[in-house]
């Protein structure tokens, strides 16, 4: 029967000293450092880890979690950069009469709130630039690299159900060799017994 192990809780390690021992300090930067953990400790826990290769499992299952959030979160900054970017570009063409510094205004007041931003749609009407234009800009000029992290972001995903699957395939592995033994042991008593049963005879 597989042991489960004790719900984790924040700040408390899970892993056994006898594991712990032969883990490596994981690739991971500070500030992801407690994503890292959580992902391993609730994977270890959901799964019943209890032995190094399973444990070693749940914390590669970690790594790619804490590698497709920081390339989710490599997205969401490109895309805010390049928003920024056609912003800007559309600023200066709806308002090109007006000073750079005016500009600057405007683009704080678009970023300030809703209210501001209709203000400013309204007054960038005339000259043919919506909302839809502008984030339609920035996602076309950026298109390729936003793809090619959208296929990381899913190779990473894709990796995290291999490990799955590695996870319950050792399981299997481990079922079938005891199985094997109990086999053995169960033979090798039936040996025993039937040579006394030979010998009463």
């Amino acid at each position: 029967m597989t042991k489960t192990p004790p719900s984790p809780q924040s700040g408390t390690s899970i892993i056994p000293a006898n594991v712990k021992a032969f883990l490596s300090k994981p690739p991971v930067l500070p500030s992801e450092l407690p994503l890292f953990s959580t992902a391993r400790d609730e994977m270890a826990h959901a799964l019943g880890a209890n032995d190094y290769y399973e444990w070693r499992l749940c914390e590669d299952f970690a790594l790619t979690t804490v590698e497709h959030t920081r390339i989710l979160r490599a997205k969401l900054g490109l895309m805010q950069a390049t928003y920024h970017e056609a912003l800007i570009k559309a600023f200066s063409k709806a308002f090109s009469d007006e000073s750079e510094e005016t500009i600057f205004k405007f683009i704080m007041e678009w970023y300030g709130s809703e209210d501001g931003k209709s203000r400013i749609l309204r007054r960038m009407e005339k000259p043919g630039v919506s909302e839809e234009i502008i984030e339609a800009e920035a996602l076309l000029s950026r298109l390729p690299d936003l793809e090619a992290l959208s296929r990381l972001a899913q190779s990473k995903i894709a990796a995290r159900a291999t490990l799955t699957r590695e996870f319950d395939a050792h399981r299997e592995r481990k079922r079938k060799n005891n199985q094997f033994k109990e086999d053995v042991i169960d033979a090798e008593f039936d040996d025993v017994e039937n040579s006394k049963e030979a010998a009463s005879i």
